[in-house]
């Protein structure tokens, strides 16, 4: 059985199925990398394809997708690369996390179910760290020119929060 079979007759509906909303949102949006690959961001976000109108555009080409593959042959080597092959074509870590870990779930279901047994291939993919955009805070007089500048309502919200350290969450409960 392939990884494409496996997930569309077991995990869709014996996992997935049983997520909230958000989950199936998160396999939905992930499943395409694991199965199909890794589309070139160029192509597929911000390229300059044209195509007439009511013509379909070219589809985007994928590499390195692990539907194809026997569940069973599927190493570690295979899904390093594909999410190797994210971060090359300039998908953030935090994207290859994500694909990494549906995989990792993958492989989790089919073995509590006895389709697979061995070690899981995405146990020991190495993703490199993360790095957070350190946050800015402004100056007292970039605040006060900020504050003139908006309209009533915004520059209430923005002096509560530079004021009380609330959250727009908090604010808004207000």
């Amino acid at each position: 059985m392939t990884v494409r079979q496996f997930v569309e007759r077991k995990f869709l509906p014996e996992h997935v199925a049983y997520q909230k909303h958000a989950g199936k949102e998160h396999y939905k949006s992930q499943l395409p990398f694991v199965l199909d690959g890794v589309p070139d961001r160029k192509l597929s976000r911000g390229g300059k394809t044209r195509f007439r109108l009511g013509e379909e555009p070219a589809p985007v080409p994928r590499r390195y997708g692990i539907g194809d593959k026997r569940l069973r042959d599927v190493q570690r080597e295979d899904v390093q690369r594909l999410v190797g092959t994210m971060l090359m074509r300039g998908y953030s870590v935090q994207c290859a996390k994500h694909v990494k870990t549906v995989v990792s779930a993958i492989y989790t279901h089919a073995e509590q179910e006895g389709w697979y047994s061995g070690a899981n291939p995405a146990k020991f993919v190495k993703l490199p760290e993360m790095v957070r955009a350190t946050p800015h805070a402004l100056s007292f007089d970039q605040l006060a020119k900020l504050l003139e500048i908006l309209p009533k309502a915004t520059r209430l919200m923005v002096f509560m929060a530079a004021v009380t350290s609330m959250n727009i969450a908090e604010i808004c409960g207000l």
